[in-house]
């Protein structure tokens, strides 16, 4: 299924731009944290450029094992971002990214930013966008409670003896073992 595409920056008319293909994983942690690496140019979202014959998740899994030193697991196409860019040198780049989600396997060498850092920090505003994107279409985290009152006779699971609640001392019973003035009630579980 084709991706929806985000065009970033300006493509200057009749200026000369490479193209520079790029697949990158966007991997969130179960605190909703996303990973990042960190190298001398700044920090970018796991993954690169694609060479000549690989497929756009090829790339992506070579990438991951190269930047984070392990594997990883692509879940889904997220999106795409064609990005125009120009470096100190006054080369241009028309970077088309390709944003999958994904998961680690093994043990990741990343930062883990909350996804409004991980946004600021990222050198590349297509990753900025893609992480927005990601986070605003991310499922919030579901609870559910499966907690019970527990009553007398409760069945917990059918064949297990259910709990029985009951008084072990009442006021009345209390009052002929204790000091005058004194009464109160126990229950037993």
């Amino acid at each position: 299924m084709e991706q929806p595409l985000s065009v970033l920056g300006t493509k200057l008319p009749g200026a000369a731009y490479r193209p520079r293909p790029g697949a990158y994983a966007l991997v969130f942690d179960e605190l909703g944290r996303v990973a990042l690496v960190h190298e001398e140019a700044g920090w970018y979202l796991p993954g690169g450029g694609i060479e000549p014959g690989e497929t756009t998740e090829e790339a992506l899994l070579r990438e991951v094992q190269e930047e984070c030193a392990c594997g990883a697991r692509i879940s889904a196409a997220f999106a795409q971002a064609l990005e125009f860019v120009e470096n100190k040198a006054g080369e241009r780049f028309e970077v088309h990214a390709h944003y999958y989600r994904a998961e680690f396997v093994g043990a990741p060498s990343v930062s883990w930013l909350a996804p409004a850092e991980a946004s600021a920090r990222t050198r590349r505003r297509s990753d900025a966008w893609a992480i927005t994107a990601a986070t605003e279409k991310r499922a919030p985290p579901r609870f559910v409670d499966l907690s019970h009152v527990v009553h007398d006779g409760l069945v917990t699971y059918p064949g297990l003896p259910a709990p029985r609640i009951a008084e072990h001392m009442d006021r009345a019973s209390s009052r002929a073992h204790y000091a005058p003035g004194t009464e109160f009630s126990i229950a037993k579980i």
